[in-house]
């Protein structure tokens, strides 16, 4: 919707449509836009409420998110509401980057899968082969950044 109005230097609404002697002059197309707002019968702030209604009512009908459905969504925010959702740090395919006796070796994730024999625990399996619990060694020798695992070796190398 195009304005009809302008705020002026002291902050009012204002009209831009005035003659050479400064007085106003209601153009046919402000009329008759005042006359339509009024014959809604509602204040601004019921206008805003209005809005806010039709907006609630847009999302209402929404029926996936990124290509998962709604209840699909709902059940992992149960899921996570009573500490059952558990969200892999990788997945099979994806990279890491290990420091091992002074070295970076890049592994291939082959086997990701929890573990609960004696506490919550993700155990990840390599090519070439090596087996870790994530939670153990995440962020200190093994990550999926080359540049993290760099960096933690430059650390380790001035320690």
């Amino acid at each position: 919707m195009e304005r009809l109005t302008i705020r002026n230097g002291d902050g009012a609404w204002d009209v831009p449509l005035r003659d050479d002697d400064g007085v106003y002059i209601p153009s046919q197309e402000i009329i008759d836009r005042l006359a339509a707002y009024e014959d809604t019968g509602l204040e601004p702030e019921e206008v805003e409420s209005c809005k806010a209604a039709l907006a609630g009512r847009e999302i209402a009908k929404i029926t996936k998110f990124d290509g998962i459905s709604i209840e699909a969504l709902k059940e992992i925010a149960k899921a996570y509401q009573e500490g059952r959702l558990l969200v892999l740090p990788c997945k099979v395919g994806d990279t890491a980057w290990r420091i091992f006796n002074g070295e970076i070796t890049r592994l291939t994730i082959v086997s990701v899968s929890f573990n609960d024999h004696i506490k919550p625990r993700v155990r990840v399996e390599c090519l070439p082969f090596c087996r870790f619990y994530w939670n153990d060694v995440f962020g200190k020798t093994v990550f999926l950044a080359r540049e993290a695992a760099e960096a933690a070796m430059e650390a380790l190398q001035k320690a």
